[in-house]
C-alpha cells in the first residue's frame, strides 16, 4: 500500500455512491468507481488515497468504509 496523497475534500461530501466526483483542495477531481454505497455528511473532510494492485482507494477520516477511486484528468 502507497498513500498516493492526503488533503481534504473541498466542500460538502454526501457520502460515497457511484460515479461520485471528489474533488480536493487544490483541484484535483477523483471519481468513486467502486459500487459501495454509505450515507454520511461532512464537510472539509480530511482523506487519503493510497494505491494497491494498480488500484486507488479513498479513505476518508471517521468513515469506516473505503472505495475505489480514479483520478480524473481535465
Amino acid at each position: 500500500m502507497d498513500i498516493v496523497t492526503r488533503s481534504k475534500i473541498s466542500g460538502t461530501c454526501e457520502g460515497f455512491k457511484k460515479d461520485r466526483v471528489f474533488e480536493l483542495f487544490g483541484g484535483t477531481k477523483w471519481r468513486q468507481v467502486g459500487e459501495k454505497d454509505k450515507a454520511f455528511h461532512t464537510k472539509n473532510a480530511l482523506m487519503q488515497i493510497w494505491e494497491s494492485n494498480g488500484r486507488n482507494y479513498l479513505e476518508i477520516v471517521g468513515v469506516e468504509q473505503t472505495v475505489e477511486v480514479q483520478r480524473l484528468v481535465s
